[in-house]
């Protein structure tokens, strides 16, 4: 008989999920398959997301409990299948012993693919990359110099016209000094002609207020009298 584990962090979500389905699907094949979680606390629940996945896919899973990864565990299994390279990572540094028969679930279904080869020729791949790129910014470096002092030029013919455009507007609120104290002095002549709130002031502004009042009724008394 092949014992088969599953191991995720807390035994209720995805370790217990792929346990249940492979029994239904390897039911009538001489196996045993269990699952564990690393960080599990002893007979919860399936969550309840879970429970109702798996219903409608024909599977119970209502009378599952959660059980914490033993040495025990690794040493009964022939395979065991992590959910994530973490757990996986986590289980081999806790009984390196097991290290060989230690994969994630996605890993073991895809060990035909030879990933390290794959990773090889990307890397070889990046090294050519770099290899032209530099190549190319080396037959190229006399123009990009040129471009680079162009933009250099450039920048200190925008920062000039900066400069000017500034001192032009300098130049032209100067000329327009006798105007703005034409209005200024025009301004002055206007009466205010609101009355200040003096609420949550002092004593002292309620009084100013008073006297802006009499000061403005004392002008239209007479209108008022007639």
């Amino acid at each position: 008989m092949k014992n088969i584990l599953f191991v995720c962090t807390g035994n209720t979500c995805r370790s217990s999920m792929a346990e249940a389905m492979l029994k239904d699907m390897m039911k009538d094949k001489d196996v045993f398959i269990y699952s564990r979680g690393v960080s599990a606390i002893e007979n919860m629940s399936a969550s309840k997301h879970v429970i109702r996945v798996m219903e409608n896919m024909g599977i119970d899973m209502t009378n599952h409990k959660s059980k914490l990864l033993t040495k025990k565990d690794v040493d009964k299994a022939d395979i065991i299948l992590t959910m994530t390279l973490n757990h996986k990572s986590l289980v081999v540094n806790l009984y390196p012993h097991a290290k060989g028969k230690i994969y994630t679930l996605k890993e073991y279904a895809n060990r035909d693919v030879d990933i390290n080869a794959i990773l090889d020729e990307i890397n070889d791949i990046y090294k050519e990359i770099n290899k032209k790129r530099d190549h190319l910014m080396k037959e190229r470096q006399g123009e990009v110099a040129r471009l680079q002092e162009r933009k250099r030029n450039l920048l200190k013919e925008v920062e000039k016209i900066e400069d000017e455009l500034i001192e032009w507007r300098r130049d032209i609120e100067a000329e327009l000094e006798d105007e703005k104290a034409k209005i200024i002095n025009l301004q002055r002549k206007i009466p205010e002609l609101d009355v200040e709130d003096p609420f949550g002031g002092p004593t002292s502004q309620y009084r100013e207020s008073a006297e802006e009042i009499k000061s403005a009724l004392e002008k239209i008394i007479d209108e008022l009298d007639n």
